[in-house]
């Protein structure tokens, strides 16, 4: 393997720890809060940490172990899954976001994502043990990008398009409303989403690319390793660390969510106040 593979592998067992470590303590302090909600988000990226650390022993393995090359294709698949706690975690966000609003995006609209979004994650994972599994026939590999191509494009991206046009209507409510908190957690979201959409890219291109691309997992390639940790490794960095310190302030201010305000009454102060 080469070495810049295995810098890759060590410098995620070094931060994800960490992440993990972080998202528990945003959990803990909603929890003492009484708030729930955060579960939403932070179980997610508790997951994808989780496997990123899985993914990352594999692939330093199978360099100490030449005897067992499969390694190196189990990391790989679990990297195929990743994009699917990502995208969960936006929409654990969004469902955070909305749950002390009244006319807000309650969970009626936000499960029947979340099923969705993990029904992608596991199609992708079905497909990516025959992909990477060194299935025997061509129809069996053939049937692994299918159900991978399924579970990304046709599960997991629509879920990642409806919780942006969610999140932006949910923004003008909450904003709208003065919810101080939530207006934070949607912009989080918001900017977390440019990210997200690198991951999306980089996991459709490399879903259609040729063997030998710099867009495969397996290719020995110092490139294909570098646009891997830019477009993968980097993206689930920032996500992680944006939703880690949103969660962190949010728990800091004085009240975890602000109160609801009566749009009647607070006309009616201000036509006080105008007379």
């Amino acid at each position: 393997m080469l070495v810049p593979r295995r810098a890759t592998f060590a410098i995620e067992l070094g931060l994800y720890p960490l992440v993990i470590a972080a998202i528990v303590l945003v959990i803990s302090k909603h929890w003492r809060r009484k708030n729930v909600e955060w579960l939403a988000p932070g179980v997610p990226i508790i997951i994808m940490s989780a496997m990123r650390i899985a993914s990352a022993s594999l692939g330093l393995a199978s360099d100490g172990v030449p005897s067992r090359p499969d390694l190196l294709a189990q990391s790989a698949r679990i990297d195929t899954v990743l994009i699917g706690p990502l995208v969960l975690t936006l929409v654990g966000l969004l469902k955070a976001a909305n749950a002390p609003v009244p006319s807000g995006y309650r969970s009626p609209y936000i499960i029947p994502m979340q099923i969705v979004g993990v029904m992608g994650a596991v199609l992708a994972g079905v497909g990516s043990v025959q992909v990477f599994g060194g299935a025997s026939t061509d129809g069996l590999q053939a049937t692994g990008h299918t159900l991978m191509r399924t579970g990304v494009l046709a599960l997991l991206i629509p879920v990642y398009l409806l919780t942006i046009g969610l999140a932006v209507a949910s923004l003008y409510n909450v904003s709208f409303r003065f919810y101080r908190t939530e207006t934070n957690m949607i912009v989080c979201l918001l900017s977390c989403t440019p990210f997200v959409l690198v991951r999306i890219v980089y996991s459709t291109i490399s879903l259609f690319a040729s063997e030998g691309s710099v867009f495969r997992l397996l290719t020995e390639d110092t490139g294909a390793v570098g646009l891997h940790f830019a477009m993968v490794v980097l993206v689930e960095l920032v996500v992680t660390f944006n939703v880690c310190v949103t969660g962190m302030l949010a728990a800091g201010l004085k009240g975890e969510i602000d109160p609801p305000v009566d749009l009647k009454e607070l006309n009616d102060i201000i036509s006080v106040k105008a007379i």
